[in-house]
């Protein structure tokens, strides 16, 4: 029972260390620097870069679906049609749902706000449309009137029966495929400005269309299509069948019987019986593999942890010569030979570092390593500078940071004269968390 508690004990003071460790070690990124989480961008601009602006493009026109910068458009439909085509996209089209709930990766809230940017940005200060036909259909298309309205309207610019130049054929199934009866109807009544593509009132010397001849064309290109013509609808319909082809595969035909017999019933228990032992065994696999991962945390985190307990017995005072091998108002380059060493350190055990002779006894012995990243520097006499190659650190003679990304001073080594010798106290590479001197 001792030895249980004690593992215990052991198990929540590394865990509680290892949180400590995580939160304060160097690298840690800050609170401005973190990634946002997606569900909580809140910016219209990155949320409509991100989700629309693939097909209806970058600035709302010249994509591959209608633009959303059209006034005919915006002035046609409203906030709620337009959230619920993103929320759960629009059946016989590309669009493709955006909610949480049928699949997609937005928030409500998140959908909310590209539909009232999109109304903000491109909606607001538009002149009023008058006339314009409904959004959705209110008469069921008769698709006769709709081919002589073809030839009126449309022949001019995609040709006799949709199949011709010079605009392209639109009695195309690759066409018709990715436009319903309702994307149709937009398209006839909002147009495409960015393409050409006139409006319901912007065919010259034609008169506007009404809200009748619109449903007759999209019963003609529809029958063309193979589809059924427009029926009587209202906006609260129009997604209704993607959203009934959803619901129903939700439900289940199954349903429990309410008896059994003695057979079937043994079977059932054999079979919760192997499952509660296949549970418990991938239960203690599991435990134990958390175990062994915790060790192997553990294990190093507490070697960081206890370094600085033993530390201080690898620095040693060691010669680098006479004093008279530097000269005054000189810097020169020593080199010594680490007497913390092991046989496959190889020539890594000479370590060189500046020495910089003020006057007489007077010295500094800086580490060749930038208190940046840990680079070698070099010593210019002509600019009287040391400089890192690789990030562009420089230092003045004296050791003291003059630009770049390097956040202090060059590491100083301890150093005394003896018997006319210059001796330094090194052994262990210096970190940022190193003194000066």
């Amino acid at each position: 029972m001792k030895r249980r508690r004690l593992a215990r004990g052991v198990g929540v003071v590394l865990s509680l260390t290892m949180l400590h460790a995580c939160d304060w070690m160097p690298g840690r990124p800050t609170p401005a620097a973190r990634p946002v989480n997606p569900s909580e961008v809140t910016d219209f601009a990155t949320l409509y870069s991100q989700n629309c602006a693939g097909c209806h493009g970058r600035n709302g026109h010249f994509g591959g679906a209608l633009p959303l910068n059209n006034p005919a458009y915006l002035a046609i439909v409203d906030d709620a049609s337009m959230h619920e085509g993103a929320a759960n996209g629009i059946a016989g089209t590309s669009m493709p749902a955006f909610a949480i709930g049928s699949g997609g990766m937005l928030t409500d809230q998140q959908i909310t706000i590209i539909v009232n940017g999109i109304r903000s940005r491109w909606g607001s200060g538009q002149p009023a449309f008058s006339g314009a036909p409904p959004y959705a259909s209110q008469t069921e298309g008769d698709p006769t009137h709709g081919a002589k309205l073809y030839g009126d309207y449309c022949a001019s610019c995609h040709g006799n029966n949709g199949t011709g130049e010079p605009a392209g054929a639109i009695d195309d199934p690759s066409f018709l495929a990715l436009y319903n009866n309702q994307a149709l109807r937009t398209l006839i009544i909002a147009g495409r400005p960015d393409l050409g593509h006139p409006g319901w009132r912007d065919y010259v010397g034609k008169a506007p269309l009404n809200s009748a001849q619109v449903s007759d064309l999209v019963a003609w290109l529809a029958a063309n299509a193979g589809r059924e013509p427009p029926q009587n609808r209202t906006r609260a319909d129009l997604h209704h069948d993607g959203r009934a082809g959803r619901v129903q595969n939700r439900t289940t035909m199954s349903e429990s019987p309410e008896t059994a017999t003695d057979e079937s019933r043994q079977t059932a228990e054999a079979s919760r019986a192997a499952t509660s032992n296949r549970r418990s065994f991938l239960l203690r696999a599991a435990l134990l593999l958390n175990a062994l991962v915790l060790a192997a945390f553990a294990i190093p985190i507490a070697g960081y942890l206890l370094a600085p307990l033993r530390r201080a017995g690898f620095l040693k005072w060691i010669s680098l010569g006479p004093i008279g091998s530097f000269p005054e108002n000189q810097t020169r380059l020593a080199v010594y030979t680490n007497p913390f060493r092991t046989p496959w350190d190889g020539t890594t055990v000479e370590i060189p570092c500046w020495v910089r002779r003020l006057n007489g006894d007077s010295f500094q012995v800086f580490a060749t390593n930038c208190s940046h990243l840990g680079c070698p520097v070099r010593w210019f006499p002509e600019s009287e500078l040391f400089m890192c190659p690789c990030h562009g650190g420089t230092f003045h003679a004296d050791g003291e940071r003059a630009s770049g990304p390097p956040p202090r001073a060059l590491y100083q080594y301890p150093y005394k004269v003896n018997n006319g010798e210059l001796w330094v106290k090194a052994g262990e590479m210096p970190l940022m968390t190193s003194p000066k001197a």
